[in-house]
């Protein structure tokens, strides 16, 4: 549907969407549109007609994507890559619950992904091999959002309502 305005805005409401979308990441032409109830993927190869391709149930708050994985976190439920190869059917490739709180703050290099949560540290984990996921390291900071780039990662939020970069080229 375009806007009255000069800017296009296109939605992507759909029947199959459970729940409300909360975070979003795109891989290539593939969406992946995380929340509470599901994982939904649409190609948006044509973002005039952006089109549903498949979907995993799950509570999926914090979403980041590169190649054909998809890397989600979830509150209590931890750190899952999900496997998008086959958009129509993704599936889950690696799982690891966490050890203790919520981890719902979730970027990824390719090489790296950190997970963290507003009242957590946050856990650096190796996925260079996304099937097989290598917890390497943690940083001693809270993070209800993280973003990387270059060798830094940016970490803001928790219940002190911290700003900080940290060098991650050697993890």
């Amino acid at each position: 549907t375009r806007s009255s305005g000069s800017t296009p805005c296109f939605s992507i409401a759909s029947p199959a969407m459970a729940g409300s979308p909360d975070r979003i990441a795109r891989t290539g032409n593939i969406l992946a549109v995380g929340g509470p109830q599901s994982l939904q993927l649409f190609d948006v190869g044509s973002p005039e007609s952006p089109r549903a391709l498949g979907s995993l149930p799950g509570f999926f708050v914090g979403v980041d994507a590169r190649g054909s994985y998809v890397y989600t976190a979830s509150q209590g439920a931890g750190l899952a890559v999900i496997d998008i190869s086959q958009p129509a059917n993704p599936s889950v490739a690696w799982y690891q619950q966490p050890a203790i709180g919520n981890r719902n703050a979730l970027a990824t290099n390719g090489q790296i992904a950190l997970v963290g949560g507003p009242q957590v540290g946050v856990s650096v984990i190796n996925v260079s091999n996304p099937a097989v996921p290598q917890s390497v390291s943690s940083i001693s900071s809270v993070a209800s959002d993280i973003a990387i780039r270059a060798n830094y990662a940016y970490l803001a939020g928790g219940s002190s309502y911290v700003f900080k970069v940290v060098d991650i080229s050697n993890p």
